[in-house]
């Protein structure tokens, strides 16, 4: 009985000990997915994103295929292929306050310096930004806690336009570029839940964009590293 309990505590310790070396060594964290990178519409009809969590790791959770909740502060990318030119059409349902943000025509590497395109609610008003400088606004945008609204925004070259619920609230032109990113950001205490996402393309740009394309850029990215 004294021979077998000491084997097993040699097995024990020795598998132990195998399994801190190879942490150590980083062979373990690299055969694991990474925790930030989603995909989604992996089993919808519809085209399949890669998503990326810009965020701390419990600032984003995926709910469904193509669903995800957005809690305090959290910022989350998502982006279709080759899609410079899109149609985004996201269902939120904010929780806790009613102000959030959803952006286009910047890249990952880009984000921290160069907002983009942004479209800002809050306080039952839509503002317009590029780059972070307020263009326009439109009021009496009202959204409710807790209630769930369709958003549908069309990128189209230099035209764009939002739609909220079944109408549509503005419609602009910029020189900014389009991309193939969308980012979903919640402001103060704001949580949302975004619920079948959809990105369909209008145009097409090279190259693809893949997972590891997505991940080079994350990595030459400032945009996360104040934020882990």
């Amino acid at each position: 009985m004294k021979n077998v309990f000491l084997r097993s505590f040699i097995t024990i310790i020795t598998i132990t000990s195998c399994i801190v070396l190879l942490i150590g060594c980083g062979i373990i964290p690299a055969l694991l997915p990474d925790p930030y990178f989603f995909r989604l519409n992996r089993i919808s009809t519809s085209p399949i994103l890669v998503a990326y969590n810009l965020s701390p790791i419990d600032s984003v959770e995926q709910t469904a295929d193509n669903s995800v909740k957005i809690f305090k502060g959290g910022k989350f990318v998502l982006a279709l292929g080759e899609a410079a030119d899109h149609v985004t059409d996201i269902s939120i349902t904010p929780r806790n306050g009613t102000e959030f943000t959803i952006g286009f025509r910047t890249t990952v590497r880009e984000y921290k310096q160069k907002k983009g395109l942004e479209f800002v609610f809050a306080n039952n008003t839509l503002l317009i930004k590029e780059n972070g400088k307020t263009i326009d606004e439109k009021k009496d945008i009202t959204l409710s806690k807790n209630i769930q609204e369709r958003f549908i925004i069309v990128n189209d070259a230099s035209e764009y336009s939002v739609q909220v619920g079944c109408d549509t609230v503005y419609r602009g032109k910029t020189i900014l570029p389009g991309t193939e990113y969308i980012f979903l950001t919640t402001q103060n205490n704001t949580e949302i839940n975004a619920n079948a996402i959809s990105v369909r393309q209008i145009r097409m740009t090279t190259p693809s964009l893949t997972q590891q394309r997505l991940s080079r850029e994350l990595a030459e990215s400032p945009a996360t590293m104040d934020d882990k």
